[in-house]
């Protein structure tokens, strides 16, 4: 018996290796794809239990599709003339927006040079008050003006304050909020 042991040969090639791993490969992919068909099979067989079950509702949600698709077709129709509409509004606001800024430009140099003119005046009458004025200084009054930016022409701020108070530097000027 040890004879016939010893006369076997056993040879392993690679391509006898390989056909064995490739049989092992395709045989786990056919299994995959056969648990993939079985659990396919059981989800058609609920959808399929479940439109029986549902039928009634099916029916009433497909004989109702027309009358949704034309309520669709209508509110899209709306909204879009009502864009268009808006869009039309947001133009005019626009250029009356552009043409209310022409003429604050146009305007600011104007309110520039009256703010200086009322500058000047409220000088001159400092002026007049205190040689030919009344002597008493709590109740004279005095215009402060700020002189104005071409840019904005909310930056005149006047008040009236005592002539004391101005000279005393009692009063400040918050150039944020345009007042004293």
């Amino acid at each position: 018996m040890n004879l016939l042991l010893a006369n076997i040969n056993i040879s392993l090639s690679f391509k006898s290796i390989a056909y064995f791993v490739l049989w092992i490969l395709l045989s786990a992919v056919l299994l995959f794809l056969v648990l993939i068909l079985i659990r396919t099979y059981r989800t058609i067989k609920k959808v399929m239990k479940l439109i029986d079950e549902k039928r009634e509702q099916v029916d009433q949600v497909i004989d109702e599709l027309p009358a949704i698709t034309k309520n669709v077709t209508t509110i899209s129709t709306e909204v879009a003339h009502s864009m268009e509409a808006f869009h039309d509004t947001v133009d005019n606001v626009a250029h009356t927006s552009d043409n209310v800024t022409g003429a604050i430009a146009d305007k600011s140099d104007s309110i520039g040079k009256i703010s200086s003119l009322m500058h000047t005046v409220s000088i001159i009458k400092d002026l007049f008050n205190e040689y030919f004025g009344k002597k008493e200084e709590d109740e004279t009054q005095v215009m402060v003006c700020t002189p104005i930016d071409a840019d904005d022409i909310n930056n005149i701020a006047k008040t009236k304050t005592t002539k004391k108070e101005y000279e005393n530097g009692q009063i400040n000027f918050d150039k944020d909020t345009q007042t004293i």
